[in-house]
């Protein structure tokens, strides 16, 4: 539980790639950074012919950080508040 912040102070997301490609990575923390906003963890989960990318988020609200990553094009699925 240590390993993917739980219990520390953030929001959960989840952002699910259809189409993995060099730099997802890189592009979803661009668009972070862009809004002011950091990563404290990331885990990428294979599901089937997906990834999903589940990132735990230096923010206290999650509309936001769901909005600036829809924004940009990705796909959203939330998941809680910490």
């Amino acid at each position: 539980m240590n390993i993917t912040g739980y219990g520390e102070p953030g929001i959960v997301t989840r952002v699910v790639i259809h189409h993995d490609q060099v730099g997802v990575i890189f592009a979803i923390s661009k668009v972070l950074a862009a809004n002011d906003l950091s990563i404290q963890t990331l885990m990428v989960v294979n599901h089937q012919a997906t990834k999903i990318i589940e990132l735990h988020v230096n923010s206290e609200l999650a509309e936001p950080v769901n909005q600036a990553l829809i924004a940009a094009g990705f796909d959203v699925q939330p998941v809680s508040q910490h």
